[in-house]
């Protein structure tokens, strides 16, 4: 989850587009790859820094509306959710529903940097907090960040480094689809009728249509509620051997939990006798990554640059869900508040093993070679195709550098590129087979039934194949 990290923790953000990516981050970087760099401490005087902001939100833009006819149709007035009835009389008030329900959001942000260190050790902290109002009534969002990293220089050879990130997030979300939803209530509102008054003196909804709900109440009794806890941590070594050999291993855990609340207040045209759902999503990957990078120079032109490395990836994820129907007492937001329970869990393991190459050669700065190849295996895939390899190659030729163009105040840099690249992708868990589920008991007999959904156990895995051309010109001089 990107919007997890704190910007202020992101020290730099590299694209990586394409096939070519996943040699060095697997099957899941198939279609590329966003590669993110934390900060870390510098050696020197402690730095603190501390950042406020706030900012508002509007909605720029909404559908027109005409105010020449009211409720109705075909010019006569019927309480319909059509504003084709007849024309508005002088001192009638219009309403524009966008204008009176959208309101203006905002958010404040806070967050607070304390780093420093030395040659042989350095630390980095930051805390973050932010808050936001949605422009859409009973909507906002919270997230709180507290992140923890260091390296230690135990010898000229040792080196280690870790960090540690706890996150906390969530807010209220009505819901606003445009399908039985607060939009969809909202764009058919007609405009001789006040969305803001909406509620009778005893707390019940006013309707002037049957057909819809007022997008306010709507608002108020149907949303989602969720609360993340995650936590992000890893250890590395590295061990420098010689001055052109390095070893690398690090080993990282990512966990979270996702507590939801849907619900729909008794009365409402989606759930007219009440609904809730709690949900409880769990989500655990260990990672372990161990590479060998070998670089060297022959002579004054060549340099090779060659990585062999290993990778082990385990996922756990679980979804449990208690969906509760038929409310008791109107207006509690308690699971414990219905008549009718039904139970689900989703489970789901994986395993991912990795070894995997890549090789660089350049002359003279001038052509340069790269050839990867990774072989993965997945445990979601039949034993027979668990297995699978895929390579890259690529060639580029900086042209400038022949035709003696480095020192051009207008074109000094051209490159011609060339690159070829597969990938494989395995499945989902539990898409291999025939699977089969219990079903709540019936007059005191409980029953099986087989998914309606059968895998395949010859599945193979899928290959992305990518080829690009290109031509880079670029002015690498600044006036």
């Amino acid at each position: 989850m990107l919007g997890d990290i704190n910007p202020e923790d992101i020290e730099t953000m590299t694209i990586l587009k394409g096939p070519a990516a996943s040699v060095l981050y697997g099957l899941r970087a198939a279609n590329g790859a966003i590669i993110i760099t934390t900060k870390s401490g510098k050696s020197g005087k402690p730095s603190f820094n501390f950042k406020s902001s706030v900012s508002f939100d509007d909605v720029t833009k909404t559908p027109p509306i005409q105010t020449t006819y009211g409720n109705g149709n075909g010019g006569a007035y019927v309480p319909s959710v059509n504003s084709w009835g007849p024309k508005i009389e002088s001192g009638i008030p219009v309403y524009n529903p966008y204008d009176v329900f959208f309101k203006t959001g905002h958010q404040t942000q806070n967050s607070f940097t304390f780093s420093g260190g030395n040659d042989n050790a350095t630390y980095f902290t930051s805390i973050s907090n932010s808050e936001q109002k949605g422009v859409v009534p009973n909507s906002d969002y919270g997230k709180t960040s507290i992140r923890l990293s260091g390296t230690l220089k135990a010898s000229e050879k040792f080196k280690f480094e870790g960090s540690a990130n706890y996150i906390n997030s969530g807010g209220k979300n009505p819901r606003t689809g445009i399908t039985s939803g607060t939009i969809f209530y909202l764009m058919r509102h007609t405009n001789t009728v006040n969305p803001a008054d909406y509620l009778n003196p005893d707390g019940t909804e006013k309707t002037y249509n049957a057909s819809i709900q007022n997008p306010f109440y709507f608002t108020e009794n149907a949303f989602l509620k969720d609360n993340v806890n995650r936590v992000i941590g890893n250890l590395g070594a590295e061990f420098k051997a010689n001055d052109w050999l390095t070893f690398n291993y690090k080993a990282g855990i990512d966990n979270y939990t996702d507590f939801r609340q849907i619900y729909n207040e008794k009365g409402l045209l989606i759930s007219t006798l009440g609904s809730m759902t709690e949900q409880r999503i769990s989500y655990s990957e260990v990672n372990s990554n161990f590479y060998a990078r070998a670089s060297k120079q022959f002579g004054e032109k060549w340099f090779v640059n060659f990585l062999l490395g290993h990778s082990y990836t385990h996922i756990n994820r679980t979804n449990l869900s208690l969906n509760g129907a038929q409310a008791v007492v109107p207006n509690v937001e308690s699971i414990n508040n219905y008549n009718v329970y039904t139970t689900l869990t989703y489970p789901g393991k994986k395993n991912i093993i990795g070894i995997f190459g890549d090789l660089n050669v350049s002359y003279d700065n001038t052509v340069f070679l790269s050839v990867t190849g990774r072989n993965d295996w997945s445990s979601t895939l039949p034993q027979s195709n668990r297995s699978f390899f895929y390579p890259s190659t690529s060639l580029s030729y900086v042209f400038t550098e022949t035709l003696g163009l480095q020192q051009n105040d207008i074109f000094n840099f051209g490159k011609l590129r060339l690159s070829y690249a597969e990938v494989g992708k395995d499945a989902d868990p539990y898409q291999i087979g025939e699977y089969y589920s219990t079903l709540a008991a019936f007059d005191g007999v409980s029953g099986v039934r087989r998914d309606i959904k059968i895998g395949s156990e010859s599945l193979r895995p899928e290959r992305t194949k990518g080829l690009e051309v290109g031509v880079n010109f670029i002015s690498l001089k600044v006036a």
